[in-house]
């Protein structure tokens, strides 16, 4: 069941600019993700290729 809330008119403002900033927060969030992926991809393949080149040479002493 459904209530529904008795809000005043600033406090639907503050909620609605509440609300705005989230957005823009979960925005910014979203593009530091996909950045940190892309960075997280790119030292992965980084780990590959040196465990490969460890894989494949004789250490001398």
């Amino acid at each position: 069941m459904m209530h529904l809330l008795n809000l005043s008119g600033d406090e639907m403002e503050a909620l609605v600019e509440h609300r705005e900033k989230l957005d823009v927060e979960l925005e910014r969030l979203r593009e530091n993700w996909m950045e940190l992926e892309a960075e997280i991809e790119g030292t992965e393949r980084a780990l590959n290729i040196i465990d490969k080149i460890i894989g494949k040479t004789e250490v001398c002493y």
